[in-house]
């Protein structure tokens, strides 16, 4: 009978019933006031243990989800090799962040010396910024590693355009342009051919 009364009261509580209407509940089924208070307190503490057990468990789930997000800032989404650094180079390059930019890149030059990418991407900001002389040096260093790539000998081709050497800037073009005639930058190229070609008209005028 009594592990039956404290069930009924367990029940009572987890339905949020106060102290007062469970007496008056137990009192109209015919128990004393003394015997309800025992079994109430006999009750609480047990109630009060999973109170805590539920605090508990939720200060717990939000220290794992602290941690959880500390290792995938720090840990899982920083790069971790050169080409990790390329790509986030290349995404503050094209934001226009060129400090970023330049730092990840020579982050990833750091883990990759003999990368020629990385040289292409660090001479387009120095061509940015108008230093064509550093800008075709890193080209330079980039056709080292590389010596048949069309991207290469394009920037090459520009960096001498801007520097105003406009037969080794029509030279590059062309040896772009033999290397993959139909490579997506061609575009790019024609137009960098069109534009030496007006110099020209302009210098015989």
């Amino acid at each position: 009978m009594d592990s039956e009364i404290v069930e009924l009261i367990k029940n009572y509580l987890r339905e949020g019933y106060s102290e007062n209407q469970i007496k008056e509940a137990l009192q109209k089924k015919g128990m004393d006031e003394k015997s309800i208070n025992k079994i109430i307190k006999s009750s609480k503490p047990q109630q009060e243990d999973k109170k805590i057990n539920k605090t508990t468990f939720l200060i717990v789930g939000v220290i794992l989800l602290i941690l959880v997000s500390t290792v995938y800032v720090f840990y899982i989404n920083k790069p971790r090799t050169s080409q990790d650094y390329i790509q986030k180079g290349a995404s503050y390059f094209n934001e226009r962040d060129h400090d970023k930019a330049l730092e990840n890149f020579n982050k990833a030059k750091e883990l990759d010396p003999d990368n020629y990418l990385i040289y292409v991407w660090l001479s387009s900001i120095s061509f940015e910024k108008d230093d064509y002389n550093g800008a075709l040096q890193l080209l330079d260093k980039a056709s080292e590693l590389n010596p048949n790539n069309p991207v290469i000998h394009q920037s090459r081709g520009w960096t001498y355009l801007r520097l105003e050497y406009y037969d080794k800037a029509l030279e590059e073009f062309k040896r772009a342009l033999e290397l993959n005639p139909n490579h997506e930058t061609r575009q790019s190229i024609y137009f960098g051919a069109g534009e030496i070609y007006l110099e020209y008209l302009y210098d015989q005028s």
